[in-house]
């Protein structure tokens, strides 16, 4: 699986390897299905004149097709955590859809 990192807000840079870490395991048993995620980084400022941060996460999958999933919490951790654990959600929902006997096979091989 490859993930592109991106990023305007200079200090969610030092997340990068936190991001990309955070996808790939729990996208580990489904990376053979998403070939390609987009993990992008903003801040943006709330009503009450707090920072929030927000967390976009593109995946290209087989089976869901294109998935993306926004979240948004006080801090990049929690975003990044939210968003990829939906996102994760959807494309196992999805792949249960599917109900194919064959890929639920070659996903057990996987685990």
């Amino acid at each position: 699986m490859q993930i592109q990192f991106e990023t305007s807000d200079p200090h969610a840079v030092g997340m990068r390897d936190i991001a990309e870490r955070r996808v790939k395991f729990t996208m580990r048993r489904l990376s053979w299905l998403i070939p390609h995620a987009i993990v992008r980084l903003t801040g943006s400022s709330n009503q009450q004149g707090g920072q929030d941060k927000c967390c976009r996460i593109e995946l290209a999958s087989q089976i869901a097709g294109r998935v993306v999933v926004t979240s948004r919490a006080s801090s990049w951790r929690t975003a990044i955590d939210q968003a990829v654990t939906r996102a994760a959600k959807i494309i196992r929902r999805d792949l249960d859809r599917v109900n194919s006997p064959v890929l639920i096979r070659m996903i057990n091989m996987q685990a």
